[in-house]
């Protein structure tokens, strides 16, 4: 299938593949995420319903956000550490009345192109 046939009114921030950098403290419920964050809190998770999955603290200059990894936990868990950066994909939800980032995507980045003050 060929992006031809995609209508360009559908994501009118641009394609998924868009990095648009949205701050933490920006985030609201049904936010779509393609964005950098540094890791700082990763840890494996067994929820009371036996399922395993990754929390996260993620941040930026303008605080942090916490995150779940609920899918493909096995192959994402040792793709990055805590201090990495990360660009994440997903969506954003409320969960007990905090912001949560259900990530769907997680890849490390080379941190030498990246400004740590952001």
């Amino acid at each position: 299938m060929t992006n031809e046939n995609v209508p360009e009114t559908a994501t009118p921030e641009g394609s998924v593949e868009t990095v648009r950098k949205v701050y933490a403290a920006d985030l609201r419920e049904k936010d779509r995420v393609n964005t950098v964050f540094r890791v700082t809190k990763k840890e494996k998770v067994t929820a009371r319903s036996g399922k395993v999955f990754l929390a996260m603290t993620l941040a930026d200059k303008s605080g942090e956000v916490d995150a779940r990894v609920f899918d493909k936990v096995d192959a994402l868990e040792p793709s990055f550490q805590s201090g990495d950066f990360v660009l994440v994909q997903g969506g954003v939800i409320q969960f007990h009345g905090r912001t949560q980032i259900v990530v769907e995507a997680v890849e490390r980045l080379d941190p030498e192109p990246l400004d740590p003050k952001e």
